[in-house]
């Protein structure tokens, strides 16, 4: 029998979701984490710069290990840098490397 459970999302308050993840602020819903993971810049806490910025304190954006998301997903397993999944545990940039590099059956 599918799993019929509807979680809460603690940012945008939905409660109808039905898959996500748990990060250390609780359950965030696809939505907000698709718009969490392609959140960059500088920390305003550890203040190091072009990071990836998901998750949450006081209502500003930090990073992973400011906010204690330990989440193998969003990095990628090739070029190691945190960005949002994309395919295969790759991030975009690798994904597009790929595709552009593959070769094209000839016809």
């Amino acid at each position: 029998m599918a799993d019929t459970s509807k979680y809460h999302c603690t940012r945008c308050n939905d409660e109808q979701q039905h898959r996500g993840v748990r990060w250390p602020e609780g359950f965030v819903c696809r939505r907000c984490y698709q718009q969490a993971t392609r959140r960059r810049g500088t920390c305003p806490r550890c203040q190091r710069p072009d990071r990836l910025l998901p998750g949450l304190a006081n209502d500003q954006p930090i990073c992973t290990d400011c906010a204690g998301i330990d989440d193998p997903r969003l990095t990628c397993t090739r070029c190691g840098d945190q960005d949002e999944p994309h395919r295969r545990g790759l991030c975009a940039r690798c994904c597009l490397t790929d595709d552009l590099t593959a070769e094209v059956p000839r016809v």
